[in-house]
Formats: structure tokens, C-alpha cells, sequence
């Protein structure tokens, strides 16, 4: 067994949301950079928390613990700093993850309901200090595990079996979806930036997610080997410090250029983050190289000279400029050819998100059927992508749904039954156009809920 709790006065500077159950006895509180938060002495030191979070100017504090219920439920104690005692909130369910974004109402959780039969259901919920009831926002896949805000973008993002879904913190829209195969079961965000570390079950990738997605996945920038699967990452506000907790009980720093494991801590953490850097990471990142285009046919075949040039022609056999440049880090352990000169290069720093130009629109539609009751949501996909998710909108008991602000282009709307199963619809798509103006989509019909 690995060394018991230390003190509250020697709890170092890191915090790490646990996404499983362990005996807390056996695990110390950290806060990765930064100062020491005052409402941490109002927390208790025998608690046997499932997540923990702390607000970006570490004022307030959220421990969520088990209850002792027949059902699964949790309780989320709320701390402050100027309160002598903390605020209890009951949530139907087990709390995966917390997290405490500036300039909001209150904390977004993962919860988990378990189910007798399936994989059960998680939902994004919205814990406000000021109301007696937290309040259920989204619901999510039942894998979704890992929580952070991404500053650049002013959004969540969420960890979940093959995915990275983002919801716009302003009115919770739904933001793009990034597909990332595999069991993403923590994500961590670096300071004003868009790259995010995500661990897995044997790995901790790096992601920019500026990086044009690929056909099917995002493209990795980065990654190393992880000895058992990732319970929880922290990153510091400046994005020069991390930590990684593993669900063996080992605790690890990460250390950049290139992403690795630095060293042991020998301690089982459980810990969050505090504050949030608005300044873009300073990490070495290796540029990302695009993939060359494919050549263009000649015209008329008769025409071609390609026979004719030589097959050792000097400007061929001149090594690419810039070698000194970093070389972009492989999705697999394939060797990779050196590019040609003419290919172009992302630039090693970090993109940092822009906003999107969006233009007012208003797309609607109605869902009709024998069970159109079980729609859960109706998903939009673009534009012009099958991998973003635009939207995803409830449908009213009547059939209606509508999006009001979407980017013009193409989108492939499909109906979704949530945890419960999968629509059968007629059509089981619509492809619609926006633009500026506004748009019905043609109308769609549940048939039936097959489920899993």
C-alpha cells in the first residue's frame, strides 16, 4: 500500500478529478501551479471524494462525495471561503467529474446513472450555489468521463468512447465534435490555446484542435505510453506544469517537448486545477505536416513530358529547406518519408481560436411518426463535415425543433434516441442548405426505437 494522506498544511499545488471510486484514505488533494487557495483548509481531510473542483481565483470549492443510499446519489458540498460551513446539493446518480468556469452561475458536473440493463446514462449537469435543485443540461454518451473548459474557445469540452464533444458556455450551444478513437476517459486543456492533452486506456495523447480533421479522426500531435488507464489529468494555468493520475494509484508528472512521463510522485492524487490562463501555452509542439496533394493528370496523355526529365535532376535530390525544423509526430510507429519541398508546414506554435464568422439563420423542421415521442434529439452535422456536430436540439411534444444560429453550408440532419436506442426514420437523413435566410428542413418520420 502506498503512503497514507499527508497533512492539509503539506498538500502540494495540483487538482485531479477522480472518474472512479477509490478509497480516498489512501489518496492526497493537489493543485498544479499556482497559490494555494485559502477555502482549502474549509475541506475536509477525510473525505472520500469521488471528483473535486475549485473556481479560477480559488475562492470556492466543490467536493462531490458518495451517499449512502440504496440508489446511486452523490452529494456535492460547496465551500467558500468567507462561509463557515458548506451548502449540500443532492444529485440522482454518481459524479464523475466537476469543473468550476469563471463567469458562470455555478459548476457543471458528469453524472452517471446506472442502469439494469445497458450501459445506463450520463448527463451534463448544471450545480448552482444560489438554487436548491441542480439542473440537468444535456444529455451525453454514456462513456462521457473527462471535463474541462477550454478557455480559448469559452466552451466545455467532454471525454467520451471515441470522441471530444464541445458545448459553447454561452446559452450551453453545441460546439463542434472531434472523433478521437478510443477510450477517452480524461481531458485537460493548456491555457489559451486549442490543444488539449486526452488519456486513455494505455495512452496520453496531445491534440490541437485547430488541426483540420482527417476523413475519419483528428490528428495526433503527439503521445506517450501510459503504464495503466488515466484517471485524471491537471494542467497549470500556464500550461508549464501537469499532472496525471492513473487508476492503479500512481501519480505522474508530464513533462513537454516532446509529451512524456517525467516522474513518479509516488502518491495517489486526487485533485483540480485553479484559474485558467488566458495567454497563448508556451509548449513545443512539433509542426503538423499536411499530406502532399495528389498530382494532377495531364490533359492529354500525348502531351506529357514526364518521360523526358531526368530521373536525377538536381532541384529533386536537394534536401527539403528548413531541416532543422521539427519533425510532426506520427499517429503510429510507421516510418514516415521526408516530405517534398513544396509541401507547406503549420507553423510549431499552437493555433489559437479565432471567432467564427456567424451569420444569422434559423433552420426548423418537424418530427412526425408513431414514435416520434422517443427522439431524444435531433442532431445536425456540418457544414460540409460528417465529423462536427453543428447542433443538437430537443424535439417539442408537438414535432417542432428549430436551430437559430448556424454557419451557411451544407448539413446532414438525423434523429438521435439517446441512451434509450436508435431511430428508424423515414428519410433516415435530410441533407438541407443554409444561408442567411430562413430555412425548413423536409419533414422526417420515427418509425420505430429499436433498442440495444
Amino acid at each position: 500500500m502506498r503512503r497514507q494522506r499527508s497533512t492539509m498544511a503539506g498538500i502540494a499545488c495540483l487538482a485531479l478529478a477522480a472518474t472512479v471510486d477509490l478509497p480516498a484514505a489512501t489518496r492526497e488533494i493537489r493543485i498544479v501551479g499556482g497559490a494555494r487557495p485559502a477555502v482549502l483548509e474549509r475541506i475536509e481531510t477525510d473525505v472520500d471524494a469521488l471528483a473535486v473542483a475549485f473556481d479560477p481565483a480559488g475562492a470556492r470549492a466543490a467536493v462531490a462525495i458518495s451517499a449512502s443510499t440504496k440508489e446511486p446519489r452523490s452529494i456535492v458540498r460547496l465551500y467558500a471561503s468567507d462561509r463557515a460551513s458548506a451548502i449540500e446539493v443532492s444529485i440522482a446518480g454518481v459524479v464523475r467529474a466537476l469543473v468550476w468556469p469563471a463567469d458562470t452561475g455555478g459548476l457543471f458536473a458528469i453524472v452517471h446513472r446506472p442502469a439494469r440493463r445497458g450501459p445506463g446514462e450520463a448527463h451534463l449537469v448544471l450545480v448552482d450555489p444560489e438554487a436548491p435543485r441542480p439542473r440537468e443540461l444535456r444529455l451525453l454518451p454514456s462513456s462521457a468521463s473527462g471535463l474541462d473548459v477550454w478557455s480559448a474557445a469559452r466552451s466545455l469540452v467532454i471525454a467520451a468512447e471515441d470522441e471530444i464533444r464541445s458545448f459553447h458556455l454561452d446559452g450551453l450551444r453545441s460546439g463542434p465534435l472531434y472523433r478521437i478513437p478510443g477510450r477517452n476517459l480524461a481531458v485537460a486543456s493548456l491555457a489559451g490555446s486549442n490543444l488539449m492533452l486526452i488519456g486513455q486506456a494505455s495512452e496520453i495523447l496531445l491534440v490541437d484542435l485547430g488541426d483540420p480533421p482527417g476523413l475519419e479522426q483528428m490528428p495526433v500531435r503527439e503521445r506517450t505510453a501510459v503504464p495503466a488507464p488515466v484517471r485524471a489529468i491537471a494542467v497549470s494555468a500556464d500550461a508549464t506544469d501537469a499532472l496525471a493520475a492513473f487508476e492503479d494509484g500512481r501519480t505522474w508528472s508530464l513533462a513537454f517537448g516532446p509529451l512524456r512521463l517525467a516522474r513518479d510522485l509516488d502518491s495517489d492524487a486526487i485533485v483540480v486545477g485553479v484559474g485558467r490562463g488566458s495567454a497563448q501555452a508556451p509548449v513545443p509542439v512539433a509542426p503538423l505536416v499536411l499530406p502532399a496533394p495528389p498530382p494532377i493528370a495531364a490533359p492529354d496523355a500525348a502531351n506529357t513530358v514526364i518521360a523526358e526529365t531526368p530521373p536525377s535532376a538536381p532541384e529533386i535530390a536537394q534536401p527539403p529547406p528548413h531541416e532543422s525544423q521539427p519533425t510532426a509526430i506520427a499517429p503510429s510507429a510507421t516510418p514516415q518519408a521526408t516530405p517534398p519541398p513544396e509541401i507547406r508546414t503549420r507553423p510549431p506554435a499552437p493555433s489559437v481560436v479565432e471567432p467564427p464568422i456567424v451569420r444569422t439563420s434559423l433552420l426548423s423542421g418537424l418530427v412526425s411518426g408513431p414514435a416520434h415521442g422517443e427522439v431524444a434529439w435531433v442532431v445536425v452535422l456540418g457544414p460540409s463535415s460528417l465529423l462536427r456536430e453543428a447542433a443538437r436540439v430537443p424535439v417539442d411534444p408537438s414535432g417542432i425543433w428549430h436551430v437559430e444560429r448556424l454557419e451557411p453550408g451544407r448539413y446532414r440532419v438525423q434523429l438521435d434516441g439517446g441512451s434509450a436506442g436508435t431511430i428508424v426514420s423515414d428519410p433516415p437523413f435530410v441533407m438541407v442548405e443554409v444561408g442567411e435566410e430562413r430555412v425548413a428542413c423536409r419533414e422526417i418520420r420515427a418509425l420505430r426505437l429499436v433498442r440495444p
